[in-house]
């Protein structure tokens, strides 16, 4: 079998000729442990979804790339509607369900290039490369209405609303999300449950 190993060469005098002595030690339960402490560090424990740091690096890191190609990228931000009334009617194991329960079903349905945070509270943020607006708009539309259709135990149905911008050359990081934040609201002000 292969597994990671740390080498150490020593080197000694042994009856007057250089001997060198390695110590082979496995690195199994480092690199495993390394690996818990990374994902600790990048997600969010309670929805199983990229924390807010890690989504603004990997933004950055699109921004640059997309720099370099030319090709496109978008922004879907999203808030649950009311999330305070599941809170405060239902309780927040319940508002946890409703998180987890949300982001599961995104997290099942975006592709392997997207990468869903929750940016925080009952807001989550999803990165779509090689992604225009129109196909963005598709996809939180598709979203909306899959969320409108799941069951919640104790709490019933929710809603979110939904905004989307796409990457225009100049744009930074807080210039983009600042742009997806204000559609989301625009949403919210248009009844919410609905995309802008």
């Amino acid at each position: 079998t292969l597994y990671p190993v740390e080498i150490r060469l020593q080197l000694h005098c042994y009856r007057g000729k250089k001997v060198c002595v390695a110590f082979v030690i496995d690195q199994t339960d480092c690199m495993a442990l390394e690996e818990e402490l990374w994902l600790l560090a990048v997600t969010d424990t309670l929805t199983n979804v990229y924390n807010r740091r890690y989504f603004t690096q990997k933004l950055e890191e699109e921004m640059e790339r997309v720099r370099r190609s030319g090709s496109s990228f978008s922004l879907i931000m999203l808030d649950i509607d009311h999330f305070k009334n599941v809170n405060d009617l239902f309780g927040h194991n319940a508002g946890d369900l409703v998180l987890k329960s949300m982001a599961e079903m995104i997290a099942n349905r975006i592709r392997k290039i997207d990468t869903m945070a929750r940016w925080g509270g009952e807001e989550f943020v999803l990165l779509l490369p090689e992604t225009d607006g129109n196909a963005a708009v598709i996809l939180a539309e598709t979203l909306r209405k899959q969320l409108c259709q799941m069951e919640i135990p104790v709490v019933g149905k929710i809603t979110a609303s939904f905004g989307v911008a796409s990457y225009s050359f100049g744009d930074t990081v807080d210039t983009l999300v600042n742009r997806a934040d204000k559609r989301m609201y625009e949403a919210k002000s248009a009844g919410r449950n609905c995309v802008r």
